[in-house]
Parts: structure tokens; C-alpha cells; sequence
């Protein structure tokens, strides 16, 4: 959850306020890592150390940033445009489709859509479904 989304949710801020630019006061920030010290999980921080039997200090909350070169878990495309062709059919006639389209249904490029009936528009009010087609020669 956002900082703003859980100052909003607890009654801390005003709902036009959850989206509005600009920092947060000192006293939402004091209520935001007692939150997270407390087991809350807001994006940006962290509980820094453990408090332990031998030292009465409590944990304590730090603004945390994710590393910009971290690696993110993609899955495998499920449809490679070397191997399959994507067309729709409208008013009759079949026509292509790029495989960098994105499906109305999942929001993916068609090359990744995990829908079992994709979806693209065809103009602005209509939309089609997707035929996929293994392309002659491919494995």
C-alpha cells in the first residue's frame, strides 16, 4: 500500500489528497512508521534491526529504495511471432494482427496474453477476437 493510499485509508487525509503531488508532513510520516513499526506494510519502508532482550531499544523504521537494476521475474512468452500469425475477422474479410497489439482482456501484447479467447479493437467501438495460427515451417 502507498503512504498517502494508508493516510487516507486511517482518516489521516482527504480522499483528493491521495493523489495529489508533493511531500508528507513530518507527523504523517512520525504515524506512518509507527504504522509499519507496528506490522503494517507500506511501500518505501522498512523495519530496520530487532529489538532484542539485551538492548531496550525498540526497532526502528527507515525510508528504504529498491534497487533501479534489480532483476524482475518474467515469464516465458507464451506465443512467439516467429511461430504463429494472430488475425481477426471483421465484416467478413480476415485480416492480420501485430503481435505487439495488446489484448483487451489481460493487458498483455498478444505474444504474452494468457486469455483463451484474446480480444483486440478493430475500430473504435468494435472489438474482435484473435485467431492464432501456427506459421508453415515452424517447429
Amino acid at each position: 500500500m502507498k503512504p498517502k493510499e494508508w493516510l487516507y485509508k486511517n482518516g489521516h487525509i482527504k480522499k483528493e489528497d491521495v493523489n495529489r503531488r508533493g511531500r508528507l508532513s513530518g507527523a504523517h510520516k512520525s504515524l506512518i512508521e509507527a504504522a509499519v513499526a507496528k506490522g503494517e506494510k507500506i511501500d518505501g519502508y522498512a523495519v530496520v534491526g530487532k529489538p532484542t532482550a539485551q538492548t531496550d531499544k525498540p526497532a526502528s523504521v527507515e525510508r528504504v529504495k529498491h534497487d533501479p537494476n534489480r532483476l524482475v521475474d518474467v515469464p516465458d512468452m507464451r506465443r512467439d511471432e516467429r511461430e504463429w500469425s494472430a488475425s481477426v475477422t471483421v465484416d467478413g474479410k480476415t485480416l492480420p494482427v501485430g503481435f505487439r497489439t495488446v489484448c483487451n482482456g489481460c493487458g498483455n501484447s498478444l505474444g504474452w496474453c494468457y486469455e483463451e479467447t484474446s480480444r483486440v479493437w478493430v475500430d473504435s467501438n468494435r472489438e474482435a477476437v484473435v485467431t492464432f495460427k501456427p506459421q508453415k515451417g515452424a517447429v
